[in-house]
């Protein structure tokens, strides 16, 4: 090999070793800002709710009503007063974050984020709630959703990244044993609890229209639940019907070229 050869290897390999540690650099300066980005919004997560979470919220960070209608004395005469549950920690979360719908927790996974809507599905795959450009992104809802999550199928979606993060946790599903063992999980949201009981593990296509479909009609939720029973790597019968409501987390998955791996479960409201 000639002098000139050897230079040019040279320079090529000492260009690779620097683009290599530059990329390290990179990824260990996002994970770092991830874990602060983390760290710090801990402190909304909300508690289980009790008895004591009727108490009257901080009227600062109430929604301000619209309606011009008083009750009358007749209209209120003889109506038992229902207790107000609500969850203070995400009023706060709303407050400081225009984007934030709520927090989601499914345990032995790693999954305990709040998560967002934006105005596409877009923005938070490469942004945190704070807007700033990021690897990891954030946990973020269909923005075809509605944010008070009165929806048939309510969509989620986070990374699959490799240390475990966002939704990196669904790939222990893949484990049957895992997936019969570990089938809730909680949503906490400004005005309720919800909890999930987790049923259905699938891997698909990204164009599946079906699985991220909203289920608009009890037609269209009929086929999602006889289409999710069908194509799913792991199935549990719960009794689901098409007037039941359903949440699905999304993330990536690598079995073949834009797949999707997702976990379904039965969204249902908590009664303390």
């Amino acid at each position: 090999m000639g002098r000139t050869n050897r230079i040019i290897v040279a320079v090529i390999s000492i260009a690779l070793i620097a683009f290599c540690a530059y990329r390290i650099i990179v990824a260990r300066n996002d994970e770092k800002a991830h874990m602060e980005n983390s760290s710090n919004i801990i402190s909304f997560k909300p508690a289980p709710p009790t008895v004591a979470d009727t108490a009257e919220p901080d009227s600062a960070t109430l929604p301000v009503s619209t309606s011009q209608e008083t009750p009358t004395d007749e209209e209120t005469e003889d109506v038992p007063e229902e207790p107000i549950f609500f969850n203070q920690e995400i009023l706060d979360l709303q407050s400081r974050y225009k984007d934030a719908v709520g927090w989601i927790t499914v345990p032995h996974t790693g999954i305990d984020y709040p998560f967002v809507q934006g105005a596409d599905n877009d923005f938070y795959l490469n942004h945190n709630m704070d807007g700033e450009e990021t690897k990891a992104g954030a946990i973020f809802m269909d923005f075809r959703n509605y944010r008070d999550l009165y929806d048939s199928n309510i969509i989620l979606y986070g990374h699959n990244m490799k240390n475990g993060t966002m939704f990196g946790g669904i790939k222990q599903y893949l484990d049957k044993g895992f997936f019969e063992a570990n089938n809730t999980g909680t949503v906490f949201l400004a005005d309720r609890t919800c909890d999930v009981e987790f049923f259905a593990l699938l891997v698909i296509p990204s164009v599946d229209g079906i699985i991220y479909g909203m289920n608009d009609s009890e037609a269209a939720a009929a086929a999602f639940l006889e289409h999710m029973e069908e194509v799913s790597r792991y199935y549990r019968d719960i009794g689901a019907t098409p007037n039941d409501m359903f949440i699905t987390l999304s993330t990536c998955a690598y079995e073949f070229k834009d797949a999707r791996m997702v976990l379904i479960g039965l969204l249902s409201e908590r009664r303390p």
